[in-house]
């Protein structure tokens, strides 16, 4: 009884450790931007995009904050410098195993020097469609969603960037998400026929009003949506239609960037994750209705070994 007790009384953050086989997901706060780190359980890691190229002081550090010495797998969901800027810098210091794109080809000096910096450091650069996969543990499905089998490769239609984003769907166990890039109605609508039912969805596109449709999130039917954002941004991003949308379709839960700084989800593959966010100090556990179930039975459990160890028994014998 008395190893029952200790393992009653653990902390609640214990359930879910990188020990015990724990996926964790940071999403960095790179101001108007995009990017997240993905701790696979085996160690493995992978990289979608990094932000403006002022953000890779800001991706470094993350990385350095959760131990990461290599990025196994880079992922650049497409041209724009708010996604892959701060990736230059991230290449420059240090290892990545291998870059994957939507094979979409940009004319900007950020776009050029991204390309240049993977050449000169001799880094496999591959292009993805749907239908691909990412190979990097075995207990983890990494699914390629978008840009659909016909893009060819170097497109360059800047009408048609946002939509060929590279989208990954990412299930573990009975956990999964979605990270979409900056897809627009095109693609959502395409994907809406799919199996695209997750836990936790990023939004599309930041928030904007001509992303996450009524159509998509009720295809998605996320609990949790993170939201990347700059405070104060000269877009408006998240625009309120959006909001509008996201909190008509019930999601649980809506974490901004903007306002919550970093965000970092935890997960052993279960039903249940946590999320915690560096600059609004919230905690969250999803679903909340099973993480109170699972303190009122840690609270039982406690008092039933206390009541047979004898610490808390009263003898009904008159004295």
């Amino acid at each position: 009884m008395a190893i029952l007790l200790a393992t009653a009384l653990l902390p609640i953050h214990a359930f879910a450790t990188e020990e015990d086989g724990a996926l964790k997901i940071v999403f960095i706060d790179v101001g108007q931007g995009d990017s997240t780190l993905i701790i696979l359980p085996n160690g493995k890691t992978l990289l979608i995009d990094g932000g403006e190229r002022d953000q890779d002081k800001t991706v470094l550090s993350a990385l350095q904050e959760h131990n990461v010495s290599k990025i196994d797998v880079m992922v650049a969901t497409h041209p724009h410098a708010d996604h892959i800027g701060g990736l230059i810098g991230v290449i420059d210091a240090m290892d990545v195993g291998q870059i994957i794109d939507s094979g979409q080809v940009h004319t900007t000096q950020t776009f050029l020097d991204f390309v240049e910096t993977i050449e000169s450091n001799q880094i496999p650069l591959v292009s993805v469609h749907e239908g691909d996969s990412i190979e990097l543990d075995p207990n983890i499905d990494i699914r390629v969603l978008n840009p659909p089998a016909t893009l060819p490769d170097r497109a360059y239609n800047e009408e048609e960037f946002n939509n060929n984003s590279v989208v990954i769907k990412l299930t573990y166990g009975e956990f999964t998400a979605i990270f979409p890039g900056d897809i627009e109605l095109e693609t959502e609508s395409r994907l809406s026929s799919k199996d695209i039912d997750v836990d936790i969805l990023v939004a599309s596109h930041h928030g904007s009003r001509g992303s996450n449709t009524a159509q998509y999130l009720e295809a998605a039917s996320p609990e949790v949506i993170v939201i990347y954002a700059g405070a104060d941004n000269d877009y408006g991003h998240p625009h309120d239609e959006s909001l509008d949308r996201i909190n008509a379709a019930g999601v649980q839960h809506i974490f901004r960037t903007d306002i919550d700084g970093t965000i970092v989800l935890t997960t052993n593959g279960s039903s249940d994750y946590t999320l915690e966010t560096v600059e609004s100090g919230k905690i969250v556990v999803v679903p909340e209705f099973e993480y109170a179930l699972l303190i009122t039975s840690i609270s039982l459990i406690s008092l039933i070994v206390l009541i047979n160890s004898g610490r808390i028994w009263k003898s009904s014998r008159p004295v």
